[in-house]
């Protein structure tokens, strides 16, 4: 996104959320003891191992291997003026082909990163921009199970409301947006409140949760509803939103809480607690 500018700025949903995920990998990556392991599910032509500088980090693309193929190819041939751009700025890059939306690919996935070289026991950031809103419910509890589970690992992506859900479904409501905006709305099939019902997100600490209204303007952009911005719903349908998951730690290695105050008489029958 540009700069803004004292008159403001007009934002672009899908500008804005790709700074949020930026924003995410580099406050996690960049510290010294910050996570060294990043997984883009679904990572088509994305460029932020090669936007972003993180010399330390293994990245791992996910996606269909004819995608992945692809963007090696259009970036080994980029023009003269563009080949600095197509460097890596990351420490390696390991393609994993996978297509999530074929039949058992969850159950295939961990098995996948690790033999691409990810490690178990070293927390991962993971990258689910755009993913959940394609999977239904069940579908998107077997994906957050079958990332590993170093502690420290987390998860940013996008997510839907079921209001927005229910909103797009009509097709009255969506009939001024461009051809694009109808597309992808057939495309949903899970909201956040029936993932977090369903308890998909097991395991995981869900925070962080923001819509990409409150983060443009955080940004200092203008943000405005309607067919004039093909990503902008009205108000009165919600909008996408970002969420982080944590991995939380096991019950039996979390720290027991000391209360003050409690003293605890031994003796017989009669013992006392004050």
């Amino acid at each position: 996104l540009p700069t803004p500018q004292p008159d403001g700025l007009h934002a672009d949903a899908v500008a804005v959320r790709h700074r949020v995920i930026d924003d995410v990998v580099l406050r996690e990556c960049v510290p010294a003891n910050g996570v060294k392991q990043v997984v883009v599910l679904n990572a088509g032509m994305g460029t932020r191992p090669y936007r972003l500088h993180l010399p330390d980090v293994v990245w791992f693309e996910v996606d269909q291997f004819e995608v992945l193929e692809l963007k090696r190819l259009l970036l080994a041939d980029a023009p003269a003026g563009l080949r600095r751009s197509a460097k890596k700025s990351v420490r390696e890059i390991k393609l994993v082909g996978s297509e999530l939306a074929a039949p058992g690919a969850f159950d295939r996935l961990n098995g996948d990163l690790l033999r691409a070289g990810l490690d178990p026991k070293k927390p991962a950031l993971f990258v689910a921009e755009n993913v959940f809103p394609t999977l239904d419910t069940a579908d998107a509890a077997k994906l957050v199970r079958s990332f590993p589970k170093a502690p420290g690992s987390i998860v940013v992506a996008s997510c839907f409301t079921r209001r927005t859900l229910e909103w797009t479904s009509v097709e009255a409501n969506i009939a001024a947006y461009p051809l694009a905006l109808a597309e992808e709305c057939s495309r949903r099939r899970s909201h956040l409140e029936g993932m977090r019902r369903s308890r998909a997100f097991g395991g995981w600490r869900l925070c962080n949760l923001k819509g990409l209204s409150q983060h443009a303007r955080a940004y200092g952009y203008v943000v405005t509803h309607g067919p004039g911005n093909e990503c902008a719903m009205p108000e009165r349908a919600g909008e996408e939103m970002v969420f982080e998951l944590r991995r939380r730690r096991p019950w039996y290695v979390r720290p027991f809480v000391m209360l003050k105050n409690v003293v605890i008489r031994g003796g017989s029958r009669g013992s006392a607690y004050r």
